[in-house]
């Protein structure tokens, strides 16, 4: 398994690569960042209403041109999943290229 993201350059990053590892998935997208890692906070009222606050930092850090750059790990035998913390930049190149390449 591949993973295309930004991690911090500290040792919590470097616990998340090793556990990433340790499930299997290929660290070679990941790109180490000098920014804190992010964090999102949610509250729930007694009725079941949320709120999220999201402060994204490291996730942002991912870019277009980290998607072209692991551009060989989308392709038909993949399934890509895109989440909506990073740059909506990324997550187009990379929905263009995973469908230029039928993923």
């Amino acid at each position: 398994m591949d993973l295309i993201a930004c991690v911090v350059n500290d040792d919590q990053g470097g616990e998340r690569r090793a556990d990433l590892r340790a499930d299997g998935v290929d660290g070679d997208g990941i790109r180490g960042v000098e920014l804190p890692t992010g964090i999102a906070l949610i509250t729930v009222t007694p009725h079941g209403e949320n709120t999220i606050v999201v402060a994204p930092e490291a996730n942002h850090a991912l870019w277009a041109s980290d998607v072209d750059s692991c551009a060989s790990v989308l392709t038909a035998d993949n399934v890509g999943l895109a989440q909506l913390e990073v740059p909506l930049a990324a997550v187009q190149r990379a929905l263009e290229l995973a469908g230029e390449r039928n993923a």
